[in-house]
């Protein structure tokens, strides 16, 4: 079994109502900080002992379902 994690982050061009609250709200308590923007975290497990198999797999979830590519970006991480 192969442990691939899927990191989502909103588009550059996609407004960013989460990241900008938090934004206001650090900024508002005097934290110095330039931008933030709010994704998700999804952890997939395959029954694939081949990384790189394991990773198009995953790949191919996130493109048929997990992601909303017309405002999501994503990058996967193959666990050791």
């Amino acid at each position: 079994m192969t442990k691939v994690n899927v990191i989502v982050t909103p588009k550059g061009s996609i407004l960013d109502p989460h990241g900008s609250a938090a934004k206001k709200a650090l900024c508002g308590r005097g934290y110095p900080v330039d931008e933030i923007r709010v994704g998700k975290f999804i952890s997939v497990t395959v029954p694939e002992e081949d990384s790189a198999k394991a990773k198009a797999l995953v790949d191919e979830l996130c493109r048929v379902l997990l992601v909303n590519q017309l405002m999501e970006d994503y990058r996967l991480e193959v666990e050791e």
